[in-house]
């Protein structure tokens, strides 16, 4: 099927970055955002088609290879975690505990339980997620906020190490971030009003390097909407 796509929000340049990314997802949200693109925000196809022709559902998979060469498929002796939360997280299965889960992923139980929140390291249940890093875990909250709607995507990339001081960003602006918010219209907004919360304190950096990873200037403009 040929991809085309129609946006009638003038000079948006999101939703069409992320045709080329995703070969065709439909709102720019996937982007991390919060906010899809005016034109597409009150519609879905078969609301109004007049908006999006020719869209598809990204492949999460390929995208997570392109990355870093690991995909999301589960692999024999990863039960209770896929190949690429492996170092993201962990879904609890019966038999767990937090020291086993500890053991498995080299960390301890009680950097586990400060990173997710646990009081009572004796207990937790079947289907629990357990994130293994700050970053995962502040990525799981912003997704929950609205922040950002593709969690999967940022925990890989602050997992990956690919962008410099991604892991801090998140865990700084989940710290800060209550709710979601309209997001900021330019980076320089963004990183303006990130810096006046308190969750950046190097501007140059972001400033000078959004541009070098796919979506990280619309993660920025979603964080820098939500500290206001």
């Amino acid at each position: 099927m040929e991809n085309k796509f129609e946006c009638k929000a003038d000079g948006c340049g999101y939703c069409k970055k992320w045709l080329r990314a995703c070969v065709g997802w439909i709102h720019c949200d996937l982007s991390g955002c919060g906010a899809p693109c005016p034109g597409c925000i009150n519609s879905s196809p078969l609301e109004n088609p007049a908006y999006i022709r020719g869209f598809i559902c990204p492949d999460f998979a390929a995208i997570a290879k392109k990355m870093d060469g690991t995909t999301t498929s589960t692999t024999p002796g990863t039960t209770g975690a896929s190949s690429a939360a492996k170092g993201t997280a962990h879904t609890v299965v019966a038999g767990d505990t937090l020291g086993k889960i500890a053991a498995r992923y080299g960390t301890t139980v009680d950097a586990l339980a400060a990173i997710n929140g646990i009081k009572n390291k004796n207990l937790i249940r079947v289907g629990q997620v357990i994130y293994l890093t700050e970053a995962a875990a502040a990525v799981a909250k912003l997704a929950r906020l609205g922040v950002i709607n593709s969690p999967d995507y940022w925990q890989q990339a602050a997992a990956s190490g690919k962008v410099k001081y991604l892991d801090r960003l998140l865990v700084k602006a989940a710290e800060k971030i209550t709710k979601a918010g309209p997001r900021s219209s330019t980076v320089a907004n963004a990183v303006g009003a990130l810096v006046a919360a308190g969750v950046i304190d190097t501007p140059d950096y972001w400033l000078a390097n959004y541009s070098t990873f796919p979506s990280l200037d619309a993660l920025l403009c979603a964080l820098g909407g939500a500290v206001k």
